[in-house]
């Protein structure tokens, strides 16, 4: 059984200035068009068939709409064999997918080195914690002041004293 290849559809990059810079001449309905087709491209993995019909769906506009724009939107695609390609969206998903296969096989590396940690303590780290006792059931680590030497020289220098310092 094969595993599946990591989802990069799930986010995509997006460089804001580089988008404003591509679309300022765009009007209201050619920038929603080219978000749709950019997001299409995406989840398609960078390939879509070049079906007007499908497409001006996908996008919300009408087919006439599209074929006024096609040569706009499609202005850094490649189309042969019936398919329209969209280079950058390809590379970026390529990106993608190595970054989420790094972080998965990191994260894999990062568990098993706490598991091999806890083998001899139990803990998922180094650091002791302390359990404070119940109450009333003598685990007290507290000694009994009544025996204290301690406790009457303590209460002459009253609760700010520094402990091991001058009397």
């Amino acid at each position: 059984m094969t595993k599946p290849r990591p989802s990069a559809a799930l986010w995509m990059p997006w460089f804001i200035k580089d988008h404003r810079a591509q679309v300022a001449t765009f009007s209201h309905v050619e920038h929603s068009a080219y978000v749709f087709l950019r997001m299409l491209f995406w989840q398609r993995d960078g390939v879509i068939p070049d079906d007007a019909k499908l497409i001006a769906r996908e996008l919300r506009i009408t087919p006439k709409q599209w074929s006024d724009m096609r040569s706009m939107l499609l202005e850094d695609c490649t189309i042969s064999g019936g398919q329209i390609t969209h280079p950058w969206t390809i590379e970026e998903l390529a990106k993608a997918r190595r970054l989420i296969e790094q972080r998965r096989a990191a994260g894999i590396a990062s568990a098993a080195a706490r598991a091999n940690q806890r083998e001899g303590n139990e803990r998922s780290t180094n650091v002791a914690t302390s359990v404070q006792p119940r109450a009333g059931s003598g685990d007290c680590p507290i000694q009994d002041k009544a025996n204290d030497t301690d406790t009457a020289d303590s209460l002459e220098r009253g609760p700010f004293a520094v402990i091991g310092g001058r009397k």
